[in-house]
């Protein structure tokens, strides 16, 4: 039967193919050529549909008819496979098949062909589905400015059928952009092309997306688009799901028949070169715009472009903080930016808009500068206000921004004392290029003009300006007096200058010129000032002094002052204002031709005026070191006698008188100055009077100097009538050519002050600390003192020497005594000290020492007691008590100077001292001490001895014991009786020392003996009951936190107290100091009262949370739970229901404006077993959309929905009944009250999704991952990194944290390099520490984040580390970047080996000290560098707030 079918069928094919030879239909279908091909394809086309030669399923039977077409209708548009020309040959039967295809992009279809195509009686010879491959390029025009490109190749432009006709298409091509429209950006590239591939079942309805070269808008050159998602839509019955037309796109009658174009959804825009900044061209995100056969449309705009540090226009700063551009149909419908300006002479900014727009073909701008307003200018120290006239021409030249700036307006100088006011100029004009000030006219307009706070008047004033320098000068006359005082003035010129600084920075190709106009000075001439004031005349210069804390500003120098009658006198003038208030003296001195006398007699005469000025007191006496313009050496304030003034408004003028005295016929042995004084006040009243002396022993007069002279002693005598109050200084200063000088600085042998007032009385020639003393010959000092009066203070202890000598013996045994304050009494003492100092002879040195003194006291210590004893201590509280020492010690060594070892070691030391004490009478106590010590060849020999010997009774003062004085409890917040404390507070305490630290303390036998403080407990309750929580300690353990586990309660009296005990070391164990019954203890408490609890979740209750507030990069699937967790708990806010009876729920409900989403998730709340603190958590939602910013608001919401009649019962009263008639009354009984609830927001944050669902996919898509190597210059040292491209770089958390959590992405370097692993780690830290005192706390706390190893010495960098949500953003995109990782371990090692080393050298090189295993490691071995041809691994970790990490992922640095 087969054999029959295949004959009959090879007949019928003859048969047809003579029939079809014979009709001669489209004999010529076959051409060759490919241009006439698609013209005959799309005629076949036409002959089959016009002749209605059609099928819906081609079979064997319509060879008989050919053509026929196979017809499918898709999408309401019809698609006809053509078949024509059957044949047959040996190789077997043929035919053609051919599809002029229609697409929505073009009017003309396309053609398609397929040539000798196999058939057999069942059908197609191929099974499944045949190709028609495009027949040859096609170039259509799809619009004036658009067209496409398809090539005829067979692989990627065909279409599939099979006996039912068309199945699908797929085309490869691009389309063209005309240079009218868009402007290649692409310098390989001559035009803008967007290349797409699809492939669809309904070639009427064709979108799909496509790559589009980078390219410029025509009617917006400079603007250059980059397109990252883009999609091209010729379909006729939909648009993209996502498209969004630009903003009055609508109102176009052509949406009407449903748009078609390019719609670009994302991309980025780079600012135009005339915008560039220091770090290149901008570039900006934008989204939703649209080409289509109108052109290109939409808006893109952005905010916070650049900042003013690296936005320059010509070498001005510039920020554009606001940029908006919309294109409509290729036009510019509406485009600018703004931002601020800041022009380099002020350093506040002005704020411009500039209007973007096209003409000539070109883009051009036109700014519009904010100039009305207030600057400061810091070049002339002054405050400037613009007119409205003031304006700022920006031109573009050679496709750069030239800015100038026309400037009019008033300035205010105020700098260095000079304080000009109402200073107006014109046509200020400024420029970017040199000269920088082209031109402008100044005028002082004001009358109120002021230097150093001294009216002026103003002559001329002059400004120049050149290409480096602005100056303003004016010559201007000063009122030095208070009008009604009948003042006189000065002249003088004063000037203001500033610098133009350049500095050349690189912008793009090109170099421009910054300038930074800065303040250079103030020079004020010298005031040349001439008066006469009838019985005085004054002429002379004074310089300037500024902002002095005491004497404000004003002028000083020196004047001749002429006095009627009297000689001419040089002196010293001071001239000021302080708090609105102006002072000023004169003082001064003339010396004699002959001096008048025998034997003792006058060389001059000296004397002085002043006015709002007083004498300051000696006592009290600090110079002031306020800087003077002049060349003058005296100092602000002091006299040219040495006197020192200082400005008091309630005095008013005041005279000094001077005698010159010395001896005769030469000065030399003896000569000084004795200074009579008054001043009065401003009713008239006398102030004070003084007397001052100075005298100078073996200097020449013209030689006087403190300094320089062999003995100097300068004395003052003032008493005051406002306080009834005498007091008088004299200091004696020696220096005998270097063999006796005084004991103390500056050769100050000693000072001695008498002082009567209603309140005290005392003399002190010297004093216990500053005696009165000699040294001679740089070997011997002997010092004394003596004090008597109502002012003594305590007894001295011995020298240091004698307590080291003596094993470090607490020889202070008047400490209770001095305890008890200073007194009345008497006391005296001397100590005298000989010392070699170092002693070198070749490489051997020497040092002896001894000292010898005594000190005695007699003191009133009033009521004092001493324990078991009746009445005050002595006889009536006066006290007697005396002490003398002596002692000798010395040391013999030499000196090695090794390449490994060096210093000084000690052959012999010795040492020996005594010391007596007494106390008396009623008690009578008496100490002796004496002991020595040795030690030679640096300790191989060594002892020490000491003897002690005591006789009668000391006195235990009561109150006084070995820990009496020792406050330990320092002080307990919150203080006592306080109202309203925070239900957040945390109650602590600080104590005075470590607790539980051993303390070695002196006790009343004078032996040392161990103390320590131990914390009985520190209790916060409520009602006598204690508070649940825990006590927190710093480091050194001196003060503790109480934090209790939930929120104090509120509205409450709460109790803080705390008691500590002492505690003493017997036999190797602590005891109870005082025996167990009456042990040692102190106590504090404090009482205060809490406020209201807070009905939300405050911020500085947030320990920390997840997502991290703010987190731009959350990835939902790193873990599975959000969570916040509390300081201090709160359970209350999540109670199942209220007083009220109200039920409620709590759920978190994260909200994105930007996708319309609303996602409701129940939260659960824990509080923490055993510390302080709980955690609000939920479940995160998978619905969450990647790339969007989410609102959190964790909601206490009603559990259930309440009928306004819930509470209400129905029913009835019968009131009347009686056979079968009854009458009835309805009721209604409310049942308590309606408590009816709204929604609670406890706590809100927000964050925005990552576009990763976990941290490992983000390091997954990581690309241009590179090793890193950077020699750290100085150093000899390399730092290592590593770094990748991320489509989104990290975040603010993930780089610092938030609150106290650590960041998110953390770095810790792997050990597994022989680097590491045979030379630091076994070198460095396998022993570590070497022993207990040897540790890394020099260079780096021991606490070091770092750690030790250092294994964490890696930091994260990348162009923005400030990425955050902004609480009020809605839309955040992701930033694209570089991330870099720096792995610094071979500087902290480097720099831990060194501090190791040189500490462990320094002690065991010193001593006969055994050296552990670890010191001989590191003393042995040198310091090994990086490795090369290593892979130095480390790994990328993310971390949780609270520690848990979910993602590592390692990586190698290769080097």
């Amino acid at each position: 039967m087969k054999q029959l079918y295949r004959h009959l069928f090879i007949f019928f094919l003859f048969v047809i193919t003579g029939l079809h030879a014979n009709a001669k239909i489209l004999a010529d279908s076959t051409t060759s050529d490919s241009t006439n091909l698609a013209a005959k394809i799309h005629a076949l086309h036409e002959k089959v549909t016009s002749e209605g030669r059609l099928t819906t399923s081609f079979k064997e039977t319509d060879l008989a008819n050919l053509p026929i077409g196979i017809v499918k209708d898709i999408g309401g548009k019809r698609y006809i496979i053509a078949i024509d020309k059957a044949r047959f040959t040996p190789q077997g039967a043929f035919f053609d098949a051919y599809i002029s295809l229609p697409v929505p992009f073009s009017k003309k279809p396309l053609a398609f062909k397929a040539q000798n195509v196999a058939f057999q009686p069942g059908g197609l010879a191929k099974s499944g589905m045949m190709r028609l491959t495009l027949a040859s390029k096609h170039e259509r025009d799809i619009s004036s400015k658009i067209k496409l490109v398809l090539p005829a190749e067979g692989e990627r432009n065909f279409i599939e059928w099979d006996c039912n006709g068309f199945k699908s298409v797929n085309l490869k091509g691009e389309f063209e952009f005309s240079k009218d429209m868009l402007i290649s950006d692409d310098p390989k590239k001559d035009k803008v092309t967007a290349t797409f591939e699809v492939n669809t079942g309904d070639p009427g309805s064709i979108i799909t997306a496509v790559s589009i070269t980078p390219f410029q808008v025509k009617t917006l050159k400079g603007f250059s688009f980059e397109v990252q998602e883009a999609i091209v839509d010729y379909s006729d019955i939909a648009n993209p799901t996502s498209i969004r037309f630009p903003k009055d796109y609508e109102d176009d009658p052509q949406l009407a028949l449903l748009w078609q174009g390019f719609y670009l959804k994302k991309l980025s825009v780079t600012l135009p070169e005339e915008l560039l900044t220091k770090n290149g061209r901008a570039k900006i995100q934008a989204e939703n715009l649209i080409i289509d056969k109108a052109g290109v449309s939409g808006t893109f705009s952005a905010i916070n472009i650049f900042n003013s540090e690296t936005g320059t226009l010509d070498g001005w700063p510039l920020s554009v903080t606001d940029l908006s551009v919309t294109l409509l149909k290729d036009k510019l419908a509406g485009a600018g930016f703004k931002g601020e300006l800041t022009l380099p002479i002020f350093n506040n900014p002005m704020g411009y808009e500039a209007l973007i727009y096209n003409e000539n073909k070109e883009t051009n701008y036109l700014f519009s500068v904010q100039t009305g307003k207030s600057f400061k200018a810091p070049i002339l120290g002054a405050d400037i206000e613009l007119d409205s006239s003031s304006f700022i021409k920006i031109s573009k030249i050679d496709g750069r921004f030239r800015p100038e700036a026309i400037l009019n307006g008033k300035a205010s100088v105020k700098s260095g004392g000079v304080n000009f006011k109402e200073l107006h100029f014109r046509k200020l004009h400024l420029a970017t290029v040199k000269p920088y000030v082209r031109s402008g006219i100044w005028s002082l307009v004001g009358e109120k003009q002021e230097v150093a706070e001294f009216p002026v008047s103003i002559h001329n004033i002059v400004v120049q300006h050149n290409q480096q320098i602005m100056k303003l000068s004016a010559d201007v006359s000063l009122s030095l007096m208070n009008k009604e005082d009948k003042g006189f003035g000065a002249k003088t010129r004063v000037s203001v200058f500033g610098e133009i600084e350049e500095e050349i920075i690189q912008v793009g190709e090109e170099t421009v010129t910054e300038q930074k106009w800065v303040y250079g000075g103030t020079n004020i001439d010298d005031i040349n000032i001439k008066v006469n004031g009838g019985c005085y005349k004054l002429e002379g210069t004074l310089s300037l002094f500024d902002k002095d804390q005491v004497y404000g500003s004003g002028f000083r120098g020196q004047i001749k002052a002429t006095f009627n009658p009297g000689p001419m006198i040089e002196v010293t003038a001071q001239f000021g204002s302080v708090n609105k208030m102006r002072y000023w003296y004169t003082d001064g001195k003339v010396s004699l031709p002959k001096p008048i006398g025998t034997g003792f007699g006058i060389y001059g005469f000296g004397g002085g005026m002043y006015y709002h000025m007083a004498m300051q007191k000696f006592d009290q006496v600090t110079l002031s070191d306020a800087p003077v313009s002049g060349n003058h050496s005296l100092q602000v304030g002091k006299t040219q006698s040495g006197v020192v003034f200082v400005p008091d408004a309630s005095v008013s003028l005041g005279f000094r008188a001077t005698v010159m005295l010395g001896t005769i016929p030469s000065p030399k042995p003896f000569n000084g100055d004795a200074t009579f004084e008054m001043a009065f006040n401003s009713s008239g009243g006398l102030r004070y009077v003084g007397f001052t002396g100075q005298g100078y022993f073996l200097t020449e007069l013209k030689e006087r100097n403190i300094e320089k002279a062999p003995m100097y002693a300068d004395l003052m005598m003032l008493y005051d009538f406002d306080n009834k109050t005498f007091h008088a200084t004299l200091d004696t200063y020696v220096n005998a050519y270097g063999l006796v000088k005084g004991i103390h600085e500056r050769g100050l042998a000693g000072s001695a002050v008498i002082h009567f007032s209603p309140d005290e009385w005392y003399i002190h020639i010297g004093t216990p600390d500053q005696r009165i003393g000699l040294e001679f010959v740089g070997l011997v000092k002997v010092g004394s003192y003596f004090m008597v009066g109502t002012n003594i203070p305590g007894m001295p202890a011995p020298p240091s020497q004698v307590s080291e000598i003596l094993g470090d013996m607490d020889l202070d045994f008047m400490r209770d005594e001095n305890a008890l304050g200073s007194g009345t009494g008497f006391a005296f003492g001397t100590a005298m000290q000989i010392g070699t100092g170092k002693l070198k002879f070749l490489m051997f040195y020497g040092e002896f020492e001894a000292g010898l003194g005594f000190d005695i006291m007699l003191k009133n210590y009033g009521n004092a007691q001493c324990a078991g004893r009746s009445g005050p201590i002595g006889m009536n509280g006066w006290y007697a008590s005396g002490q003398a020492w002596a002692y000798v010690m010395g040391r013999i060594g030499i000196r090695v100077n090794m390449k490994f070892i060096k210093g000084e070691f000690d052959i012999l030391r010795i040492g020996a001292a005594a010391v007596l004490q007494a106390k008396l009478p009623n008690p009578v106590y008496m100490q002796g001490v004496v002991g020595g010590e040795f030690s030679i060849l640096g300790g191989l020999v060594k002892g020490k001895c000491r003897f002690k010997m005591t006789i009668g009774e000391e006195c235990e003062i009561l109150g006084v014991s070995e820990t009496t004085g020792i406050k330990v409890i320092s002080d307990v917040s919150p203080t006592d009786g306080e109202r309203d404390v925070s239900v957040f507070t945390t109650p602590q305490v600080a104590f005075t020392m470590s607790i539980g630290k051993a303390y070695e303390i002196l006790d009343q036998e004078n032996e040392y003996k161990s103390y320590r403080v131990k914390l009985d407990y520190f209790k916060v309750k409520q009602n006598g009951q204690p508070i649940d929580g825990e006590i927190v300690w710093n480091d050194s353990k001196d003060v503790a936190l109480f934090k209790s586990y939930e929120i104090l309660p509120p509205n409450r009296p709460i109790v803080a107290e705390v008691k500590v005990l002492w505690e003493e070391k017997v036999n190797g164990s602590w005891k109870p100091l005082g025996g167990s019954g009456s042990q040692e203890y102190e106590t504090e408490s404090r009482e205060f009262k809490t406020g209201a609890a807070p009905k939300n979740i405050p911020e500085e209750n947030v320990a920390y949370s997840y997502p991290v507030k703010g987190q731009f990069n959350f990835h939902k699937n790193e873990h599975n739970r959000s969570y916040v967790t509390l300081k201090s708990g709160q359970a209350y806010l999540f109670n199942g229901s209220d007083d009220q009876g109200v039920k409620w729920k709590y759920l978190a409900r994260l909200y994105s404006i930007h996708a319309s989403q609303v996602v409701d998730v129940p939260v659960a709340y824990s509080s923490f077993s055993g510390k302080a603190g709980g955690e609000v958590s939920w479940t995160v939602p998978q619905e969450l959309q990647p790339g969007t910013v989410y609102n959190v608001r964790i909601l206490k919401v009603p559990a259930e929905d309440k009928a306004l009649d819930s509470n209400v019962n129905f029913g009835a009263d019968n009131v009347y009944s009686e056979d079968d008639n009854s009458v009835e009354v309805a009721k209604a009984k409310i049942e308590g009250t309606l408590a009816l609830a709204d929604d609670f927001v406890l706590y809100e944050t927000y964050f925005r999704t990552s576009k990763y669902n976990t941290f490992a996919e983000k390091l997954t898509a990581a690309s241009a991952e590179q090793s890193i190597a950077v020699f750290i210059e100085g150093w000899n040292l390399v730092k290592l990194g590593y770094s990748f491209d991320s489509d989104e770089i990290l975040d603010h958390s993930e780089i610092y944290g938030w609150k106290e959590a650590k960041p998110l992405v953390q770095l810790e370097a792997t050990t597994g390099n022989d680097w590491y692993k045979k030379h630091i780690y076994p070198h460095l830290y396998q022993h570590y520490p070497p022993d207990n005192e040897i540790i890394i706390s020099d260079w780096k706390s021991t606490d070091r984040p770092q750690g030790i190893p250092p294994l964490r010495a890696m930091n994260i960098f990348q162009y923005n580390r400030e990425l955050k949500v902004g609480e009020n953003e809605v839309v955040g995109s992701a930033v694209p970047g570089t991330v870099y990782f720096t792995y610094d371990l071979e500087y902290f090692t480097y720099r831990d080996y060194h501090e190791l080393t040189n500490k462990a050298i320094n002690k065991y090189l010193d001593g006969p000290h055994t050296e552990p295993v670890g010191i001989r490691k590191l003393l042995k071995t040198n310091y090994t560098n990086l490795l090369s041809n290593q892979d130095y691994g480390f790994k990328i970790m993310y971390v949780l707030p609270g520690g848990k990490v979910t993602t590592t992922r390692n990586y190698n640095i290769k080097f």
